[in-house]
């Protein structure tokens, strides 16, 4: 198996731990955005948190 630290996935989800730790994230800002994704990316997104 590889070292999931050295992954992308890895590097990102601490990006968005990073983020939503943030005292200024804010949440309905941030699913607003993902309406202006493409849709397929929307998808992706939806299967990622469904994961």
């Amino acid at each position: 198996m590889d070292n999931i630290k050295e992954s992308k996935e890895y590097r990102l989800a601490k990006e968005w731990e990073m983020a939503v730790n943030s005292y200024s994230f804010n949440p309905g800002k941030f699913a607003a955005a993902i309406l202006d994704m493409h849709p397929t990316n929307q998808q992706s997104l939806y299967r990622l948190v469904r994961e």
